[in-house]
């Protein structure tokens, strides 16, 4: 029969091995953290004309989605989405998603025009999540330095929830018009906008008075898109992401 002092030490040793166990188990479960922990976006493109470079893609997803109020804000809140642990990243790397509300409250929330000829004067998708405020709903896909979806004014994000630190936030996005900006159609932009503030040049200064020449000229560079879908986000400092733009 083994005595007190065996019987302790191997009591001691099933619970370290028990403990040891169950911390791997926990931390392997962040370190491959997915729509179990972070939470997950799913998001279908109808591009019924097949003219954008994910024309060939219905659904797009991300793995790991994380949600907060903006330093500053009061409730100004932004979400990232991406296919790497957010909570363990040193960088954000593409593809990813980003999207603000200006509210914390149950509901829709109408998305502002962000595709201007002024916006797009050398414009960089990382400038956009940079530099949130909390006062505008926006919502962009980049998928690399030279493409992204960013939206256009048309359709909305549905807030369903927005509990406390740690939990998650859930919501829908319900048609939401987003045009497919590349580096090609960004140089042309350039190339017209330097021509007339920059050089004088008076056809240019004319073209880009002429707001109807103006739309048409966006609708030919950047066509739209739509998407549709559903996101789950846990809600946690997403400032830090937001830092790690530039790194």
């Amino acid at each position: 029969m083994p005595s007190i002092k065996s019987t302790a030490y191997i009591l001691s040793f099933v619970t370290v091995l028990f403990f040891t166990f169950s911390c791997q188990k926990v931390k392997d479960g962040i370190d491959d953290a997915g729509d179990g922990y972070l939470g997950e976006i799913t998001i279908q493109v109808d591009d019924s004309l097949g003219i954008c470079y994910q024309a060939g893609i219905s659904t797009i997803n991300f793995k790991s989605c994380m949600t907060d109020i903006l330093d500053g804000s009061a409730t100004g809140n932004v979400t990232i989405g991406a296919n790497v642990n957010l909570s363990a990243i040193s960088s954000l790397t593409y593809p990813y998603m980003g999207c603000q509300l200006v509210d914390t409250a149950r509901g829709q929330y109408q998305l502002s025009n962000q595709v201007t000829v002024d916006r797009l004067h050398h414009f960089l998708v990382r400038d956009i999540l940079s530099t949130l405020d909390g006062n505008t709903n926006m919502f962009l896909i980049a998928l690399s330095d030279t493409s992204q979806f960013l939206c256009s004014g048309g359709g909305n994000i549905e807030l369903t929830s927005f509990p406390g630190y740690g939990k998650q936030v859930t919501g829908k996005f319900n048609n939401v018009e987003a045009r497919y900006v590349t580096q090609s159609g960004i140089d042309s932009i350039t190339h017209i906008y330097n021509r007339a503030y920059r050089d004088g040049i008076q056809y240019d200064i004319d073209f880009l008075n002429d707001q109807q020449r103006v739309d048409q000229l966006l609708v030919s560079l950047f066509p739209k898109v739509t998407f549709t879908g559903i996101f789950s986000s846990r809600r946690l400092l997403v400032n830090k992401i937001l830092e790690k733009l530039y790194e």
